[in-house]
């Protein structure tokens, strides 16, 4: 009479392979789900609005260099606010390590 499977080395395997999906899914989705919270968010306009201000009062003849700093502060803000949605924005995170996982489990 040969072993149950449930005691061989491959469904060992098979359980730990399993198992890390499902944790890898899970952590994909609390990824996906969290958000920096608001308040940090409102810190980071506010600390850009008053670094543009101190720049332009500080060379208030130089122009160009004080529409340049503001265009990079509010690129910056910019940034971490579309890396914080990585579905929607400029910057998305591909799918496609996912969608070749499906088509080879198919």
């Amino acid at each position: 009479m040969t072993a149950p499977y449930r005691t061989t080395p491959l469904a060992a395997l098979l359980v730990a392979t399993t198992n890390e999906s499902i944790d890898l899914a899970a952590r994909r989705i609390a990824t996906r789900q969290a958000h920096i919270p608001v308040r940090i968010l409102r810190i980071l306009v506010l600390y850009a609005v008053i670094a543009a201000g101190m720049v332009g009062y500080q060379q208030p003849r130089q122009r160009s260099a004080s529409l340049l700093m503001f265009v990079l502060i509010t690129l910056a803000v910019t940034l971490v606010i579309d890396l914080d949605h990585p579905v929607a924005g400029w910057i998305s995170v591909p799918q496609t390590p996912m969608l070749d996982l499906q088509r080879n489990l198919d």
